[in-house]
């Protein structure tokens, strides 16, 4: 409690105290504590990213679970390379049981891959946990795109007959509340610094599976003529073929005949590594087999 000047000088005079006339009394300013030095906050960096981090989105939620390159390199550069090319996207969860959910196959009834197949590889640190995720298979060395997430224990898949790739750090609610038909709106992976991906799958050229005969005039045999022809040949992804000629036979009927045939084949894409790519290929072709030789 603070007195006023005129009290405590009553006060003063009553305990015989003289008090200059006019003094005015202050009060003594409490002391302040010393200003303590504060070090500003550092922003708190991300972990570092360890290994490939997959991210499933659903209508019932987001899954998320750890790849392991140590543990099944060629299995998991198979998962990341499908998922970089889309190819999961809008597929199905097909199969959904009290211990295991199962996706990723483009027919949707569990038949169906990438077209290709990626065998078995030997878990060491992994085991068949809840919350595993393997790679579903007809049989061993069957691998290809469909993988199924445990919901709870099963060791009695520990026979290598199955191969681990990663493990669930989030979502197993999501799993848990997953039906049979429920769709992965969007699959995203994210690597880490330094992550490799190892080939996998299958690689071939541009092939014909079904080709057709060139109908050729009947004067054939009274014409002078050179026996085959020089194409150019596109193939797209899709094994739509463009057909060019580049060298004829020296008679237009002719080389017409020989490319109506040619429009009529069916290709497959060029694939490499498991993924289809589109190419541009040179070959000359003789007119009456159809055999065709790739030029340089």
């Amino acid at each position: 409690m603070m007195l006023s000047s005129k009290l405590l000088s009553v006060l003063l005079a009553l305990l015989g105290v003289a008090v200059p006339c006019g003094a005015v009394f202050q009060a003594t300013p409490a002391k302040q504590s010393p200003k303590v030095k504060t070090s500003p906050v550092k922003p708190v960096k991300p972990a570092k990213l360890q290994r490939p981090l997959v991210s499933i989105t659903t209508s019932k939620g987001t899954i998320s679970f750890e790849l392991f390159p140590s543990e099944a390199p060629r299995n998991v550069a198979n998962v990341v390379n499908l998922i970089q090319r889309g190819f999961y996207k809008g597929l199905l969860f097909h199969r959904i049981e009290d211990w295991v959910a199962q996706g990723g196959d483009p027919a949707g009834d569990g038949s169906g891959g990438p077209g290709y197949t990626v065998d078995n590889e030997a878990n060491r640190a992994l085991k068949h946990v809840k919350g595993a995720v393997g790679i579903a298979n007809a049989g061993r060395n069957t691998g290809g795109s469909q993988f199924y997430i445990l919901k709870k224990d099963a060791p009695q898949l520990d026979t290598g007959n199955y191969t681990l790739v990663g493990i669930l750090i989030s979502g197993m609610d999501v799993v848990e509340k997953l039906s049979a038909g429920d769709s992965m709106t969007d699959v995203t992976v994210q690597l880490p610094s330094g992550y490799k991906s190892r080939a996998v799958g299958n690689s071939h050229a541009a092939e014909v599976v079904q080709r057709a005969y060139a109908i050729l005039p009947d004067d054939i045999a009274e014409k002078t003529l050179v026996e085959n022809i020089d194409v150019e040949v596109s193939v797209a992804i899709t094994g739509l073929a463009t057909v060019k000629l580049k060298r004829g036979t020296g008679v237009k009927s002719v080389d017409d005949a020989v490319l109506s045939a040619m429009s009529e084949w069916v290709w497959t894409a060029a694939v490499k590594d498991g993924s289809p790519y589109p190419t541009v290929n040179k070959y000359q072709v003789d007119i009456f087999s159809m055999i065709r030789k790739r030029l340089p």
